[in-house]
C-alpha cells in the first residue's frame, strides 16, 4: 500500500515538473501578452482546448485573408504592367492556400518578406506614373474596391489573434489532458501570434497608403475611414 502511495505521489510530481519545464520552453506567454498591451489575462477562452481551437481558426482566417490580399495585389501589379511581380503574388497566394492553418513561422516570414518588397515596387511604379490610362484607372478602382474589405477583415483577424494571445498569457502550462493541439498551440502562440498580427496590421497600413496614392492619380477608391478606429488599437 505504501509503495502504491509513493509511486502515485512520484508520478504526480514528475508530471507537474515536466509540465512546468515544458511551459518554460514554450516561451513565456505572459511576457508576450503583456507586450501586446491590454490586461494580462484574457476574457474569452475558458481552457487550453478553447484557446487551441480559437488559434487554429484564426490561422485559417489569416491564410484566407492574406491569400485574397495577394491576389488583389497581383491585379494591381498587372494594371501597372508589373507582370513578373503579379505572377509572384499569385504564386504566393497559391502557397497560402496550400498551407492554410498549417502555416509555420518560417512560412509567414517568407510571405511577409515577399509581400513587403512587391508592395514597395507597386507603390514606386504608381508614384512615378505621371498619367494613368482610363483602362488602368478602371482596373485599379475595381482592385481598390475589392481590397478594402480584405484590409478591414484582416484587422479583425489581428484583433482575434491578439485576444487569443492575451487569453493564453493568463493560463498556466497546458497539461496532457488538454491534448496535443493545446500543447502545440502553447508553443506556437508566442512566436506565430505576434507575427500574424504584425503582418495584417502592416498590410492594412500599406493598403491604406496605397489607396491614398491611387486617389492622387485620379483613381476612385472606397472610403477607408473605418480603418482608422480599428488601427488605433494597434498604435
Amino acid at each position: 500500500m505504501e509503495r502504491r502511495k509513493f509511486i502515485g505521489t512520484f508520478t504526480a510530481f514528475a508530471a507537474a515538473t515536466l509540465s512546468a519545464q515544458t511551459f518554460g520552453a514554450l516561451g513565456g506567454l505572459d511576457k508576450i501578452g503583456g507586450a501586446l498591451g491590454g490586461d494580462k489575462g484574457g476574457n474569452g477562452a475558458a481552457s487550453w482546448k478553447d484557446i487551441a481551437k480559437s488559434f487554429g481558426e484564426a490561422k485559417a482566417s489569416f491564410a484566407a485573408t492574406a491569400q485574397q490580399q495577394a491576389l488583389i495585389a497581383a491585379d494591381i501589379a498587372d494594371a501597372l504592367d508589373l507582370k513578373s511581380e503579379a505572377e509572384a503574388l499569385r504564386g504566393e497566394a497559391g502557397n497560402l492556400a496550400e498551407k492554410g492553418d498549417a502555416m509555420g513561422s518560417g512560412d509567414l516570414e517568407a510571405v511577409a518578406e515577399n509581400s513587403a518588397s512587391t508592395q514597395a515596387l507597386i507603390e514606386a511604379k504608381l508614384q512615378e506614373s505621371e498619367a494613368l490610362t482610363d483602362e488602368q484607372k478602371a482596373a485599379l478602382g475595381k482592385a481598390a474596391a475589392d481590397y478594402m474589405p480584405t484590409l478591414i477583415s484582416g484587422v479583425s483577424v489581428a484583433m482575434a489573434v491578439k485576444d487569443t494571445v492575451q487569453n493564453a498569457s493568463g493560463m498556466g502550462a497546458p497539461g496532457f489532458r488538454d491534448g496535443r493541439a493545446a500543447i502545440s498551440a502553447a508553443k506556437d502562440i508566442p512566436v506565430l501570434g505576434p507575427k500574424i498580427i504584425k503582418f495584417l496590421i502592416d498590410s492594412a497600413k500599406t493598403g491604406k497608403s496605397l489607396m491614398s496614392l491611387m486617389k492622387t492619380k485620379g483613381v476612385a477608391t472606397p472610403d477607408d475611414s473605418e480603418m482608422d478606429s480599428q488601427l488605433a488599437g494597434f498604435a
